[in-house]
């Protein structure tokens, strides 16, 4: 069970908590939706996030459980996932409610306030196709095996979806 705090807003706790009464089949059958982009405004989160980090109002904290951006970047490959093998990466109920926690409270919690309840409930993206156009391209360029294996993460930043849904950013903690 999640413990509130005051970080959460009145419409934050009562998703949580719709979220927390899921059986497991149900969680699934929403978390699927979503990733499928049924009632979830990806492309426009995702706009909403990255003017937000190039203003420097969100920070991301790489591999910072609870960080917006970290967690959002985290969705976004787990997008991938599905949109690949048409499952979640983990069979596990935990991790898959906490998937769902964090797509219906990132919008709001990065601040886009009512807005963010729009986007995390209904699909507000510029046309049904954004996210099957760049997908089907990515395969069509790469080969379906090449793409699944650079989806994965072994070649860098290939991303099913493309660059539109995952945050760009230079993580501060990378050598050169």
């Amino acid at each position: 069970m999640y413990e509130f705090s005051n970080r959460y807003s009145f419409w934050e706790r009562n998703e949580i908590r719709r979220i927390e009464t899921l059986s497991n089949h149900q969680v699934w059958i929403e978390l699927r939706d979503i990733m499928y982009g049924y009632d979830y405004s990806w492309y426009m989160i995702a706009q909403y996030l990255q003017t937000r980090l190039d203003a420097g109002v969100l920070k991301l904290d790489h591999f910072e459980s609870g960080n917006i951006l970290y967690e959002w970047n985290v969705l976004c490959d787990e997008k991938i996932t599905w949109k690949l093998f048409g499952r979640p990466s983990f069979s596990n109920y935990s991790f898959n409610k906490a998937c769902l926690i964090n797509l219906k409270t990132i919008p709001t919690q990065a601040g886009l306030g009512y807005q963010g309840i729009k986007f995390a409930i209904i699909n507000l993206d510029p046309g049904p196709l954004v996210g099957i156009i760049a997908a089907d391209y990515a395969v069509k360029e790469a080969g379906e095996q090449e793409a699944e294996f650079r989806a994965k993460g072994t070649l860098g930043y290939f991303y099913a979806e493309g660059p539109e849904f995952r945050l760009d950013y230079i993580h501060s903690r990378v050598e050169y």
